[in-house]
């Protein structure tokens, strides 16, 4: 099968350091799959998911969305967009408008959807991520955990087939993070593909499909996870796993 998005042999460099982001990263990713990036710090997580939608561009290698390498022309990143949905780390990165409706309101309308039906979409995003009281709500007066549901929102109003989500999870409620994972498994049941950056193995040992495990810019190891983890030289890499025992699967 074609996979959903594949880096391939992806180069980076931020202009301002010395050192590669990425070395030769290579990825491929399955419609309706569970996927849990892991690394330590400066391992490439963040910079892999950036070159996703072409937020990034790789200076050597290809991205290719359903098999079909990225356009970097504006149309060519719009309709990448519109397959590809990144949360960023900080919603704040994200939360721009007056109110909680119009900022999840803007992909929709950017794509040249009517004011009906992104309104329609609007409706959709807050009921899967129960904020649907926050819509009148300014944005600056949300939660941490609100902000974050609120981006999420946002980006699932794009109706994208692959959301990445960088640390997504890190920092919040045991309740909330429970309610972010519900709706993830909900979008996995209906064929949409989940990655998500985080340094929680737990997470990875107990809820991915597939674990890649990133290092110095590379991919070392992509499999599911009983595989990452019994794999002593990964072990040492990662660190240890602590038992199971907060609910995340909802």
């Amino acid at each position: 099968m074609t996979p959903v998005l594949e880096w391939v042999d992806v180069h980076y460099r931020f202009p301002a350091s010395s050192t590669p982001a990425l070395c030769g990263a290579t990825l491929r990713l399955e419609a309706g799959q569970r996927t849990v990036l892991l690394g330590r710090n400066g391992a490439g997580k963040s910079t892999l998911l950036l070159q996703a939608n072409g937020i990034l561009r790789p200076s050597r290698g290809q991205v290719r969305v359903a098999g079909v390498p990225l356009d970097y022309s504006r149309r060519g990143l719009q309709a990448a967009r519109r397959q590809v949905g990144l949360v960023f780390q900080n919603p704040d990165d994200q939360l721009f408008s007056a109110s909680v409706a119009q900022d999840i309101s803007f992909g929709p309308l950017n794509l040249g959807l009517s004011v009906a039906e992104a309104r329609q979409r609007v409706a959709a995003a807050a009921a899967r991520c129960a904020i649907t009281d926050l819509l009148d709500r300014p944005t600056h007066a949300l939660s941490g955990g609100q902000r974050t549901r609120v981006a999420l929102a946002g980006v699932l109003a794009m109706e994208p087939r692959i959301i990445l989500a960088d640390e997504l999870t890190s920092g919040l409620d045991p309740w909330i993070r429970q309610q972010v994972f519900a709706v993830f498994n909900r979008l996995v049941a209906e064929g949409v593909s989940v990655v998500l950056a985080s340094h929680d193995l737990e997470v990875a040992r107990h809820w991915a499909d597939l674990v890649a495990v990133m290092d110095a810019g590379r991919v070392v190891a992509a499999a599911p996870p009983d595989h990452v983890f019994a794999d002593p030289a990964l072990r040492e890499l990662l660190g240890p796993v602590a038992p199971w025992g907060d609910g995340v699967m909802g």
